[in-house]
């Protein structure tokens, strides 16, 4: 069985999650005071995906997955694809933080207000802001210099 967001994805595999009705639906809902309520750091002062997971209620797992990562509302737990670098586990914990956010915000089925697109972009707003410290302002720079330094390499 193919989930939604599967379908919507190979439908259209080159959607721009960086767009601006993810970001006014990340300032509308007030997802920076959430982030910053919940943010755990560990003691180098970095974000600590699993304790704040944990804080809401969350256990963190990591399975063989196709995709990056995952949630279960009812299960209390957030998968993870194993094999992620440290940074790449912490985005995508803190990107299944981001949908669970979501979910709460819009009392469950999030499709009726936001399309794909629109929602993992607020999950990529959300995930960055919380790992890499960047000002919701700022993301889409953020993501114009990441793609810029991809296509270097």
């Amino acid at each position: 069985m193919i989930t939604w967001a599967e379908a919507q994805l190979e439908h259209n595999p080159h959607i721009d999650y960086f767009n601006a009705n993810a970001q006014k639906a990340f300032d509308s809902l007030n997802a920076t005071l959430f982030a910053s309520h919940i943010k755990v750091l560990d003691a180098d002062g970095k974000f600590d995906a699993k304790a704040t997971a944990e804080l809401i209620g969350f256990a963190v797992e990591e399975h063989p997955i196709k995709a990056l990562g995952g949630f279960n509302m009812r299960g209390k737990k957030i998968f993870v694809q194993e094999g992620q670098s440290a940074y790449q586990h912490d985005l995508t914990v803190a990107h299944e933080i981001g949908h669970i956010f979501i979910n709460n915000e819009l009392a469950g089925d999030c499709r009726e207000y936001m399309n794909l697109a629109e929602l993992e972009g607020f999950c990529e707003y959300f995930a960055h802001h919380m790992v890499d410290n960047i000002p919701v302002g700022q993301l889409c720079l953020f993501e114009t210099k990441q793609l810029e330094a991809e296509a270097k390499q």
